[in-house]
């Protein structure tokens, strides 16, 4: 709920502010103009707030942009934390993308590909053999031709670990976690839990989301390239509307030392998925295999006789 406007400021700055819940806090923004139209995004400076640009919302609108003007977080009529570590840069920017999310459907990525798509066929060669005879044999052959495509697709919560401490092979092999179940967030929730802070801050995440999002695009763009086998894969991927949150999801790890060296076994507290890893005993790996060896070896003695 936001606060109302004094009626000597509503005669300056008569547009009605919406209310966002973003990563716990409300932050109040205008939407102005048809939501299917084209985006423009006002950011104030600090420490003013959204009613700087009262001159530039009327003409934008009219010419059929939709405007959107977001309130910082601390700042005009959007909640004001009195913790300063709710008020830096990389919170701003994860409040105010899922700001204009809310404001604007968008949609990423586009992606265009080209490759050459490589066609198997088959010729009759003539060769001689070790014995001087001549023989004839099926030689696979490759028809390469150009093509191209293009990929419209959705990536929705792409989680990116946030801790140094936990291997991310072993965090990524508990997954998935219910995101669509998320609520924001209220300190009773870790009461009594010793929890980790973030260690990678949001630019950090965002470029490892977007090389693991490459990844996976390159995978799809491939799929559609026709023909048997492809080669010199190029993708050139448009991204939109993207959107970061932090979030805690719950994560049990057992850490212990056998030896000089350290394992991890995580769990996933939501599904109870387990990965981790354990030590081995190369000494027992090769006596066990000399024992299967050596029991296939008794067992076919057996056979012929």
């Amino acid at each position: 709920m936001l606060r109302p406007k004094p009626p000597w400021l509503q005669a300056l700055f008569p547009w009605e502010h919406q209310a966002l819940r973003v990563n716990g806090r409300t932050m109040a923004y205008l939407g102005e103009g048809p939501a299917e139209a084209r985006p423009v995004l006002l950011l104030h400076g600090n420490p003013t707030w959204g009613f700087v640009y009262r001159d530039f919302l009327q003409p934008l609108t009219a010419a059929g942009y939709r405007t959107i003007v977001p309130d910082w977080v601390g700042a005009g009529y959007s909640d004001h934390p009195r913790l300063d570590a709710a008020l830096t840069l990389s919170h701003h920017i994860a409040d105010v993308t899922r700001d204009v999310k809310a404001a604007k459907q968008f949609y990423a990525p586009k992606a265009d590909w080209s490759a050459e798509s490589g066609y198997y066929y088959y010729e009759t060669e003539t060769y001689t053999d070790a014995n001087g005879r001549t023989q004839t044999r099926q030689v696979q052959r490759v028809r390469w031709v150009p093509s191209s495509g293009s990929l419209d697709h959705f990536f929705d919560d792409e989680l990116v670990a946030a801790s140094r401490g936990v291997q991310p092979d072993l965090l990524s092999g508990v997954e998935p976690f219910p995101t669509k179940e998320l609520v924001g967030y209220q300190p009773g929730f870790l009461s009594g839990w010793v929890v980790e802070r973030y260690q990678i801050d949001l630019l950090a995440a965002a470029r490892n989301s977007r090389e693991q999002m490459d990844a996976k695009l390159r995978s799809l763009c491939a799929s559609q390239v026709p023909g048997d086998t492809h080669r010199n894969l190029q993708v050139s991927a448009n991204y939109s509307g993207q959107t970061f949150k932090h979030i805690l999801v719950p994560i049990w790890l057992l850490s212990y030392d056998y030896g000089r060296r350290a394992f991890q076994v995580v769990i996933n507290g939501y599904t109870g998925t387990i990965a981790g890893r354990y030590p081995k005993s190369w000494i027992k790996i090769i006596l066990a295999v000399l024992a299967g060896l050596a029991a296939a070896g008794l067992i076919a003695l057996l056979m012929n006789r």
